[in-house]
């Protein structure tokens, strides 16, 4: 490690605050006096020398005394520095106490295992072999615990990967190469969160679920918004330099956005006539933020918040040691808050329908009372997510179990009687079906994944119910009817081939994820028509997963939760590579029988 290259190439990557940390730490007085003499540079104080040197006359100062800086020291301080300028954090949460019993090992044994997964998810993301893949070759290190000084009860890990970097070469043509980029992840086991560091932002979904798989927990992004930010002490009002405020209200005819900036201080100033606060308090919602003040030890920083994409950008260079502090505290700090709204939300009543219209709604009419309840369980938890009108939390739970609501609406009769209600021409499904699938196995490293279609590789799935009342899956995918139906239990088997038999039982409600039918949404949407809250089944998105219901503003309609975002089409367009199959050419034992179809015979 001896060599020069080796010492300029780390020492290239570091700033010029930490370039003259090193000359003024590890140096020696005379031989710093020394290169200054034979560089020809005149001076009173030494500091104020050091002050005026450019990066390269620093490099050249620290390679004229290897023995002062030794390479183990510049190493060092290039890891600090590695992962490059202005990084951009993310949070997210998990449920607390589930961690408790966190085994360590296990973990790193789980890391592995996903980060192979997540590679070959990258390298097919490009679909075409002479294009070279975006990201490759992703690297996790194992979760180590970090100091108690530092950061107590918590893991930190590094991870690298290699970014496809395209440029025109000097004789003209273009050439594409890898950069290897870094960056950091930290986990606070006692206060149920994680901080991100994605580098490059493409990478983040597929840091999510590789994180999310190795500890076995769900993790929810945090967002700082409007309302958030009036509650965090260390966004003070005065150090606000830059806010972009938004209006989603087309109906209010003006500008969808707004934005608002000034060098000193942004809340002392008016706009127009009015003042920056009546600004905010005009527009819902708020886009971006910008923050100057001392967020790191020593020296002012900016700190770029985006509303929507919950990243918290911290400018300049910023050494690894600086961000797990800042992490660490401005994290639980973001993070407790955030907590405390969820409560709230998640403690507040469900709305109150007028339950005995909807109950005789004419739509409804000949719907058997198993049927009409769900069905108005649905409704309710979506009214009551659209009455609350939180940016921050889009779910509500359902008086429902998973398994019995997917089993009820998989009957002949909940289908003819959804397309009779929306004059649909014949039985309609509720649900498209999608099911995770893990391995039984307790020392198995595979991770969870979605049973696909064997005929066509695609997740998606009608669940029916036979003429011998059991539940069958049938592919959804439009070109690929009648070629698959299996009924359960269905054999299949996990990355390490080991045999799993999936049956209907009482843990199939973990594995269930129910979304909405546009025709089941345009039933919800009608019902809704004589109530305060308003539902578009053809704008918004609704699904079923965790024992939740979810609602999403805009579509396409679901993301699937893997290694990289995977977005799932109505029409059930989407691939997905490398989950779990169905071994062999596997054909339901049972004939699907509806009305209709006994009608026609």
């Amino acid at each position: 490690m001896g060599e020069l290259n080796h010492r300029t190439g780390w020492l290239l990557q570091l700033p010029s605050r930490a370039l003259r940390a090193l000359v003024a730490v590890h140096v020696t007085a005379e031989h710093r006096d020394r290169w200054l003499q034979e560089e020809g540079i005149r001076y009173r104080k030494w500091e104020a020398a050091l002050r005026r040197l450019t990066v390269e006359q620093l490099i050249r100062l620290i390679n004229a005394y290897p023995e002062d800086v030794p390479d183990a020291v510049i190493e060092a301080e290039f890891r600090e520095y590695r992962h490059g300028r202005s990084p951009t954090l993310r949070l997210y949460t998990f449920p607390p106490d589930s961690l408790e019993d966190l085994d360590l090992e296990r973990v790193n044994r789980r890391v592995q295992s996903a980060v192979r997964r997540a590679n070959r998810a990258l390298q097919q993301a490009v679909g075409k072999e002479e294009v070279l893949p975006r990201l490759r070759e992703l690297e996790m290190e194992p979760f180590i615990r970090t100091g108690e000084k530092e950061w107590p009860d918590a893991l930190h890990s590094d991870y690298h990967c290699q970014s496809r970097l395209s440029y025109v070469a000097p004789d003209g043509e273009v050439v594409s190469t890898y950069q290897l980029l870094y960056g950091h992840v930290w986990v606070d086991l006692g206060r149920a969160f994680v901080v991100l560091h994605a580098h490059p932002a493409a990478l983040e979904p597929t840091l999510v679920e590789v994180i999310s798989q190795a500890l076995g927990v769900r993790l929810t992004l945090v967002r700082v918004d409007k309302e958030l930010k009036k509650k965090l002490k260390f966004l003070q009002k005065a150090s606000c330099r830059r806010v972009r405020l938004v209006d989603p209200n087309p109906e209010r005819k003006r500008f969808r956005s707004l934005t608002l900036g000034d060098d000193e201080d942004l809340a002392r100033r008016e706009y127009l006539g009015r003042d920056y606060q009546a600004w905010e308090n005009d527009f819902p919602e708020i886009a971006s933020m910008r923050y100057r003040a001392q967020f790191l030890p020593g020296r002012n920083t900016s700190l770029s918040i985006g509303a929507k994409s919950g990243s918290l950008t911290l400018s300049g260079a910023v050494a690894a040691g600086e961000m797990r502090d800042w992490a660490r505290d401005a994290g639980a700090q973001i993070v407790d808050v955030w907590r405390a709204r969820w409560r709230r939300w998640m403690e507040g009543p469900s709305v109150t329908l007028d339950h005995e219209r909807l109950w005789t709604h004419p739509l409804l009419e000949g719907f058997l009372e198993e049927l009409r309840s769900p069905v108005l369980a649905l409704v309710r938890a979506l009214a009551t997510i659209k009455a609350r009108r939180d940016p921050q939390f889009n779910t509500w739970p359902l008086p429902l179990e998973m398994g019995d609501l997917a089993l009820v609406s998989a009957r002949a009769q909940a289908w003819e009687q959804l397309g009779e209600a929306i004059n649909a021409g014949g039985p309609v499904p509720w649900f498209r079906v999608m099911v995770r699938v893990d391995c039984p196995v307790e020392d198995c490293t595979a991770a969870t994944e979605y049973l696909v279609c064997p005929s066509c590789g695609r997740p998606l799935f009608w669940l029916a119910v036979s003429d011998r009342d059991e539940p069958v899956l049938m592919c959804a995918h439009r070109y690929c009817k009648g070629k698959w139906e299996g009924g359960f239990p269905i054999q299949t088997a996990c990355e390490d081939e080991h045999d799993i038999e999936l049956a209907w039982d009482s843990d199939i409600g973990q594995r269930l994820e129910l979304f909405v039918n546009p025709e089941f949404g345009l039933l919800m949407q009608k019902l809704l028509e004589g109530e305060a809250q308003h539902y578009n089944a053809r704008r918004e998105s609704l699904w079923v997963r965790d024992g939740v219901l979810v609602h999403q503003a805009k579509r396409p309609d679901y993301v699937v939760r893997k290694a990289g975002e995977v977005a799932i089409h109505t029409e059930g367009g989407a691939l997905i590579l490398g989950s779990v199959h169905v071994q062999g050419d596997f054909i339901g034992r049972d004939q699907i029988v509806t009305r209709r179809k006994k009608a026609a015979a």
